[in-house]
């Protein structure tokens, strides 16, 4: 019984490795195809021409503020708050099931998003900046009620708490951008999304080098995981059964499956969203 109900197991980690093999694969040529794209974007330089792919590092030129709720000073910040309540599961589920809706959004004041350096002042145009941000600071907290007063109107009675996401840029940061000029004219440039939608827009706050790093890593982390995937599956049915007890079997399909969930987390580019 126990021999059986161990091949039945490996069953499934085998074919939940195999869905994540065939993911970790997808998501090593999404990485490849990203950063070929960032590499391709050209120096913002006189010769820039519309419709150019550029990227365009500056200083963010936006009033100073804070963030609304831990009141973090800063120069662009957004905001999500979601409300936690418990509701019975649906039958023939049985038990509390927790939810966790975004019941409130906003951003900074929609003033020109201006970036700008010694020799050029671009403005990034928009619809949200924040989505096409990567590696902002951040802060979770959880309350028990909302001060701010704009969501306040969103509130329920059966809502218990809130959890609040906030995101922020600090004042005169340094930004790393990568968008298509859009508009050229009084010797400022406009830059978007563009109409290729396979060109990726992006708002880098860090080190420029960092991104290119961060990709590199997560590709070759990812292709040592793929890798391992069908030597662990062989391992499993092969050599573990008569290599390992029973407690040494369970901790090793336990590993499997951690492999799994790291193909899984492995190699995202973590937007804003």
């Amino acid at each position: 019984m126990g021999d059986g109900l161990d091949f039945y197991i490996k069953i499934v980690i085998s074919a939940i490795l195999f869905f994540f093999w065939v993911k970790g694969g997808i998501r090593i040529w999404q990485l490849q195809k990203f950063y070929r794209r960032l590499k391709r974007a050209k120096p913002l330089s006189a010769n820039s021409q519309k419709g150019d792919y550029i990227t365009f590092s500056g200083t963010v030129t936006l009033p100073f503020t804070t963030t609304p709720f831990s009141n973090e000073p800063c120069s662009y910040w957004g905001i999500f708050v979601r409300a936690v309540f418990k509701t019975k599961q649906k039958k023939p589920g049985k038990g509390m099931q927790t939810h966790r809706p975004v019941i409130y959004k906003a951003l900074s004041d929609k003033l020109p998003f201006l970036m700008s350096n010694d020799k050029q002042v671009v403005h990034v145009l928009l619809d949200n900046p924040l989505r096409f941000m990567v590696n902002m600071l951040s802060k979770k907290t959880t309350q028990e009620s909302l001060t701010v007063e704009e969501a306040k109107p969103f509130i329920k009675p059966k809502y218990k708490s809130f959890e609040i996401d906030e995101f922020w840029l600090p004042e005169n940061t340094v930004l790393h951008l990568w968008a298509v000029i859009t508009d050229i004219s009084n010797s400022i440039i406009t830059v978007s999304t563009g109409t290729d939608h396979k060109v990726p827009a992006m708002l880098y706050h860090g080190n420029k080098h960092n991104i290119f790093n961060k990709i590199k890593f997560r590709f070759i982390i990812l292709l040592v995981l793929l890798v391992s995937v069908p030597g662990t599956i062989f391992w499993l049915f092969n050599v573990a059964p008569y290599a390992v007890n029973q407690i040494g079997l369970w901790a090793a399909e336990a590993a499997a499956l951690i492999i799994g969930v790291m193909l899984h987390r492995t190699g995202k580019i973590h937007f804003v969203r």
